[in-house]
């Protein structure tokens, strides 16, 4: 029997269930194929263990880091490269997609044919620096660069890298603005770059 929501005992269970969690996870993350631990990262309801299983399917995610349910990597989950590199206290909406690895990987001819071999294959890993805020459905390409404290709106495409302090938006994103600021983040201690 469940005990009743905010009772002690019900407390009691939850801090017992996040002491077991980290290693019911670590000894079942080994044992489940790349291919699911990255289905968990993206549709798992929790958080926790959604970021867990980023760890273990090329995404690293930086402290205070949060990125929302439904965010997807598009890249070979089988292989131990980092596709993306998150920085800390990003904020992830939902419906992200970072694509890491772009071909046309159900048809041997569409890969053969010079132009789509030459400029339209690509893979690379992304990077995301602190502080980013990514709106909800946008889509970042691979080797993209979003400098640290900048905004991405909801249902970009951002196919070019974003400078530091710069909001961008739109299909394809263009920069909107620079961010006025005075000082740094937080974990920083030093003044910010003056706005641009």
């Amino acid at each position: 029997m469940i005990p009743p929501e905010g009772s002690h005992e019900q407390a009691a269970l939850v801090r017992k269930a996040l002491e077991w969690l980290p290693s019911a996870l670590d000894s079942v993350g080994e044992q489940l194929p790349p291919r699911w631990c990255r289905w968990f990262a993206m549709y798992y309801p929790d958080a926790s263990v959604r970021r867990f299983f980023w760890a273990r399917s090329g995404v690293r995610m930086g402290e205070g880091t949060y990125a929302n349910y439904g965010m997807k990597v598009v890249s070979d989950p089988t292989t131990s490269e980092i596709a993306v590199h998150i920085g800390s206290s990003v904020s992830i909406a939902p419906g992200v997609v970072f694509v890491a690895d772009s071909a046309p990987n159900n048809s041997s001819f569409m890969q053969s044919v010079p132009y789509i071999k030459e400029h339209l294959t690509q893979k690379a890993p992304i990077v995301v620096g602190d502080h980013v805020w990514i709106g909800a459905n946008a889509v970042i390409f691979p080797g993209v660069t979003i400098g640290e404290c900048s905004i991405v709106g909801a249902g970009s495409i951002v196919r070019h890298d974003v400078p530091p302090w710069t909001i961008v938006a739109g299909v394809p994103a263009k920069k909107i603005r620079n961010i006025e600021h005075a000082v740094a983040p937080p974990d920083r201690g030093k003044e910010a770059p003056a706005p641009r």
